[in-house]
C-alpha cells in the first residue's frame, strides 16, 4: 500500500517506458509515483479523451503496474560541504549509497518529467523519469522560521 502519492498528466510519448500497454490513440497518460515505506514505485496509465476534449478515467480493464522504482540514496550533506552538488552538477551526487529513509512529500513535474521527493530529514532527491536516471540528493538551506513577536 502506498503511504503517499503524487501524479501528473503527461504526453504518453514521454512516458511510454512506464506503460504496460499503450492504448491506441491515447495522447495523454497519468503518471503516478507512490511512497510505500521502502521505495518509490512509478507507474503510468493511458487516458482517453472525451468528445469535448477532457480526459477520461482509465477503464476497469486498465491495470496500473509499477514499471520502475526510483532508488533512494543515503543521507545528503549540506550543500556548502559538497561542491559537487547543486544545479550545475545534479548528476554527480556527493554521497551515494543506501539507507533507510522516510518520505514526507512527493511531486511529479509533468513538463520536465522530474520526480521530487522531500525526505523527513529535509533533504530533496530528484529523478529524471524521461531519461530513467537519478539526478541526486541534496540538503537545501531552508530559511529560518520567523521569530515570534510575543511580548
Amino acid at each position: 500500500a502506498w503511504r503517499s502519492l503524487a501524479g501528473a498528466i503527461a504526453p504518453c510519448g514521454q512516458v511510454s517506458i512506464l506503460l504496460p500497454v499503450v492504448r491506441d490513440g491515447a495522447d495523454w497518460c497519468l503518471v503516478l509515483a507512490g511512497w510505500d515505506g521502502e521505495q518509490i514505485p512509478v507507474a503510468a496509465v493511458s487516458l482517453g479523451t472525451s468528445a469535448s476534449g477532457g480526459f477520461l478515467m482509465p477503464s476497469r480493464e486498465d491495470v496500473v503496474v509499477a514499471r520502475l522504482d526510483a532508488p533512494l540514496s543515503g543521507p545528503a550533506v549540506p550543500l556548502a560541504a559538497c561542491p559537487a552538488v547543486g544545479p550545475a552538477a545534479m548528476g554527480t551526487p556527493c554521497q551515494p549509497g543506501g539507507g533507510a529513509a522516510s518520505i514526507a512529500a512527493l511531486h511529479v513535474e509533468p513538463s520536465s518529467g522530474r520526480l521530487w521527493a522531500l525526505h523527513d530529514s529535509g533533504d530533496l532527491e530528484a529523478w529524471d523519469l524521461h531519461g530513467l536516471r537519478r539526478l541526486g540528493r541534496f540538503r537545501p538551506r531552508w530559511p529560518a522560521p520567523p521569530r515570534s513577536s510575543r511580548a
